[in-house]
């Protein structure tokens, strides 16, 4: 896992959508000025760099559509592997 980049593995049986919020700021994770979606197939693993800071993100089956912007947060920061189950 490279030091800089957050590492998602989806483990699970169905395409996942992640929306990432990230971003410097110290406040909430909808403050966070950027987000990306990110669709990922069952059994994929890929690393994406979303500069220095933490950042928030969610997911869920990627059949329901990207998650909603108020969805539960979860975080991670450069160098974490975030596997998906």
């Amino acid at each position: 896992m490279p030091a800089d980049k957050v590492t998602f593995r989806n483990d699970t049986s169905l395409d996942v959508a992640i929306l990432v919020f990230y971003g410097a700021t110290d406040g909430l994770c909808v403050d966070k000025p950027r987000r990306r979606n990110i669709t990922m197939q069952p059994g994929a693993k890929d690393d994406f760099d979303f500069g220095p800071d933490l950042i928030c993100y969610c997911y869920q089956p990627a059949v329901s559509g990207p998650p909603p912007e108020n969805c539960g947060h979860q975080q991670a920061r450069p160098g974490d592997l975030v596997v998906l189950i």
